[in-house]
């Protein structure tokens, strides 16, 4: 809804909670784990990241990152985002690297089920 902000660490942890066939549903085709793949239009391989520029009067600043492999087997593929709070090219250079490798590498899903206890 645009009034919400949601933070996230990203850093190891303890798992908190493991499935498996006892702990899913089974559904009327008898299979529990339904697999897909994200669509190749939706894996970028640039992004344009919007960021604040303390030396140029606190202007919106654009911080291109690529992945030239990426690219030279996909085809150019580019998205935009901003970089809230962010004042250094470095981060928003990081935060895009993050968005392409996240969108390249983390590529399949998994969807189940799960009685009450898995709530």
């Amino acid at each position: 809804n645009g009034q919400t902000l949601t933070f996230v660490q990203d850093r190891p942890s303890d798992k908190t909670w493991t499935y498996n066939r006892s702990n899913v549903v089974m559904p009327d085709d008898g299979a529990p784990f339904r697999y897909s793949f994200s669509a190749l239009k939706d894996r970028h391989n640039a992004v344009e990241v919007n960021w604040i520029d303390p030396n140029n009067g606190w202007e919106t600043a654009t911080e291109l990152v690529e992945d030239t492999q990426a690219i030279a087997r996909y085809g150019r593929n580019v998205t935009k985002m901003d970089a809230f709070g962010c004042t250094s090219r470095g981060q928003a250079h990081r935060a895009g690297l993050w968005l392409i490798k996240t969108e390249l590498l983390e590529t399949q899903t998994v969807d189940f089920s799960v009685g009450a206890e898995g709530l």
